[in-house]
């Protein structure tokens, strides 16, 4: 009762070593989780920042601030933090692509540097923890000589 076709694929049913299930590799590297998310939330922050800055320059000042103090004083604060918002989150984007690359060692510790700022940072308090994670990976020497 033998087959005149050769069974290439033994089946997942096989005893190990004989096909079947093959357990997934291990992470490639230790920087990849903490990397991944800190893009995902500084990509939201960054979109967010964006379309704050957008929709502030159309509509103007919010009117809760324009009738306390100084209105040039306040009105210029709220600028600077409506463009700054955007421009702190891009260079956590960057150095967050530069880990997950492992490229641009000086610009992956500015990103994780720039992740710890509560207010600007990514989803304010959020970006914290993973950027002291990527911050203690980043100081171990075999994940710094792993950079390019």
């Amino acid at each position: 009762m033998s087959s005149q076709f050769p069974v290439s694929n033994p089946g997942p049913y096989q005893p190990p070593g004989q096909g079947g299930f093959q357990p997934p590799p291990p992470a490639s590297h230790p920087l990849k989780i903490p990397a991944i998310i800190l893009i995902v939330l500084s990509s939201l922050w960054l979109l967010y920042g964006i379309v704050n800055f957008i929709y502030s320059m159309m509509t103007g000042m919010p009117p809760n601030l324009g009738n306390q103090g100084n209105a040039a004083a306040q009105q210029l604060g709220f600028y600077a933090a409506i463009i700054m918002l955007p421009i702190i989150n891009l260079g956590v984007l960057l150095g967050s692509i530069m880990m997950l690359k492992r490229k641009a060692y000086p610009l992956a510790m500015a990103g994780a540097f720039l992740a710890l700022v509560p207010i600007c940072g990514p989803c304010f308090v959020l970006g914290i923890p993973f950027g002291i994670w990527c911050l203690v990976l980043l100081f171990q020497a075999d994940v710094k000589n792993s950079f390019s």
